[in-house]
């Protein structure tokens, strides 16, 4: 039994998420649902929040794109205090001096943070193929070879413990995107540009399109989600790494 009289299955199970965009909070709702972080019988709030990534607008390579899910974690955690235990009362130092956010629910602060970072890496060309580019590159020579998508993921208890990470899968993208990107443009812009859309990065988006709506966006951010949240599931393997999630 919490402060307040109130039992933890009761509560909701806060997370705040390090971005506005509905794709990212949806695919984090989905992964804490499918993990069983947050079972069917609790209530489950997925707020969406600004962070600072620290990084370029488009990052280039694994060590930039990691680098900015996890500032933004950590940006969250400095922002925000977490959840208390208690029945009511918001969550003080606001980002930005915006005074907090307040939990829907008046449930307290959040349970969990969560930081997607969509980026991009070069392969040299033919990376993979026989008689092709060798090794696997460090992914940030820009403009050379093959240009691949790919999102790392940062999940955190503000709690304890350290960051967990994980990485989707990657696939290559088209030569016309990878000459817009490496002009400079962002790859949702360099989307929205080739396939004469708006906005891609909040619907589908690329590999949404380029698998015919196989794969969304939303569902290869969950994928991603949920392998950073495997050491919440299983805490007794990963000491150190996984703190609780309830104080």
């Amino acid at each position: 039994m919490l402060a307040g009289g109130r039992k933890a299955a009761e509560r909701p199970l806060i997370v705040l998420v390090g971005s506005s965009n509905p794709v990212k909070i949806a695919a984090v709702a989905a992964a804490v649902r499918a993990c069983g972080l947050a079972p069917a019988t609790r209530p489950l709030e997925v707020r969406g929040v600004p962070s600072l990534s620290g990084v370029s607008d488009q990052p280039v390579g694994d060590d930039e794109t990691l680098r900015g899910a996890v500032n933004r974690v950590l940006h969250m955690q400095a922002s925000h205090q977490p959840c208390s235990g208690s029945s009511g009362g918001g969550v003080g130092g606001g980002v930005g001096g915006g005074g907090g956010v307040e939990s829907e629910s008046g449930a307290g602060g959040p349970h969990l943070l969560v930081a997607i970072e969509g980026g991009v890496l070069w392969r040299p060309a033919g990376y993979g193929n026989p008689g092709g580019g060798g090794g696997s590159g460090s992914g940030s020579h820009q403009g050379v070879g093959e240009l691949y998508c790919m999102a790392w993921c940062a999940a955190k208890s503000p709690l304890s413990g350290t960051i967990s990470k994980a990485r989707s899968a990657e696939f290559q993208l088209p030569p016309a995107l990878a000459a817009l990107v490496n002009e400079g443009l962002e790859l949702g812009a360099a989307d929205d540009k080739v396939f004469g859309r708006m906005q891609s990065g909040q619907g589908t988006g690329t590999i949404g399109k380029l698998t015919n709506g196989l794969i969304t966006r939303e569902q290869y951010y969950t994928h991603a989600v949920q392998m950073a949240l495997v050491p919440f599931l299983n805490p007794e393997l990963y000491p150190g790494v996984a703190g609780p999630l309830e104080p």
